[in-house]
């Protein structure tokens, strides 16, 4: 994987999750995925320590289906707007696996919300790393990494899928 294809998946991962397509999103995920967002330490071990989130592929399926299909998703109906800008990108790559470091800024706006002192929107700045493996036709996250900024701090209600 080159630098341009490295910027192409991260664009295309930050459209899909900002339209809500989360079932495109998770076919960019091999098998053995696994999501993982740190809570007050960026490397702690995230099988003892509290994460924000920590789940494999199968509890992102299920997420991804209490959000799109099951109607149960009251705290985010209605949805949320969100915006993804990606930048900083740095690849590092051989034939079979990739590491793509990058920073993200992520905007959600909330209709309807009470916070009238930010314009409904929340700001999560964050540095992101992902371990992609290359499959037959193209390349699937196994491992996603979020480290929020305010990892250690207050942190509003994440009712959307990150």
């Amino acid at each position: 994987m080159d630098w341009s294809e490295g910027q192409a998946f991260l664009s295309v991962e930050a459209r899909l999750l900002d339209e809500l397509d989360l079932e495109s999103w998770l076919a960019l995920t091999s098998e053995d995925f696994v999501y993982w967002i740190p809570v007050n330490t960026a490397d702690a071990d995230p099988r003892v320590h509290l994460s924000i989130l920590y789940e494999d592929r199968r509890e992102c399926a299920e997420r991804i289906y209490r959000i799109v299909e099951s109607g149960l998703n009251h705290s985010q109906d209605p949805p949320s707007n969100t915006v993804r800008f990606v930048s900083n990108i740095e690849v590092q790559s051989d034939d079979s696996e990739a590491v793509l470091r990058c920073n993200t800024l992520l905007y959600e706006y909330r209709s309807g919300s009470s916070r009238r002192d930010s314009l409904n929107v929340n700001v999560y700045p964050s540095r992101c790393e992902y371990l992609l493996r290359k499959s037959a036709d193209s390349w699937l996250m196994a491992r996603k990494k979020v480290v929020l900024c305010q990892l250690d701090g207050p942190l509003d209600a994440m009712t959307f899928f990150p």
